[in-house]
């Protein structure tokens, strides 16, 4: 049996951002930020100083910062849209709200969607997912030998 369990929920933001950013090799993400960074100046995407990330983790996690600048870059190769990434956050909202389960179970109209509190564009807090405690302990399907 394999056993997995996660805490992400906190009161204090910057500990739930915190553990959140251990996703990723913590010793790089400033150089992973970067190179995003510059990956979007190259492309003659604009950055601003709201483009930093918040070294405290109370704003939001350096996560939504990497998402973030890799949908701008997704918009600017391919032509994506804000609209198109609410259409999609709005269709699985929907689902949810189908689903006893989910931790988001209100259907939201693209505008809704659009309209909420902006994280970092393009990204708003519907399009993100919520800070939520889980575990698992699927057993193996295999016999054991």
């Amino acid at each position: 049996m394999a056993v997995g369990a996660e805490k992400l929920y906190n009161e204090n933001k910057a500990k739930s951002f915190g553990a959140i950013a251990t996703g990723t090799d913590v010793e790089n993400v400033r150089v992973m930020i970067d190179s995003w960074i510059k990956r979007l100046n190259d492309l003659g995407i604009v950055t601003s100083a709201e483009d930093v990330v918040d070294p405290n983790n109370l704003t939001r996690s350096p996560m939504m910062d990497i998402y973030a600048y890799m949908i701008r870059w997704h918009m600017k190769t391919y032509g994506t849209t804000q609209h198109q990434l609410a259409l999609i956050t709005s269709k699985d909202h929907w689902h949810g709200s189908m689903n006893p389960k989910a931790q988001y179970q209100k259907e939201m109209t693209v505008e809704e969607v659009l309209a909420g509190k902006p994280v970092l564009y393009p990204l708003t807090a519907p399009m993100c997912a919520p800070l939520g405690d889980g575990s698992a302990a699927p057993s193996s399907a295999l016999p054991i030998s």
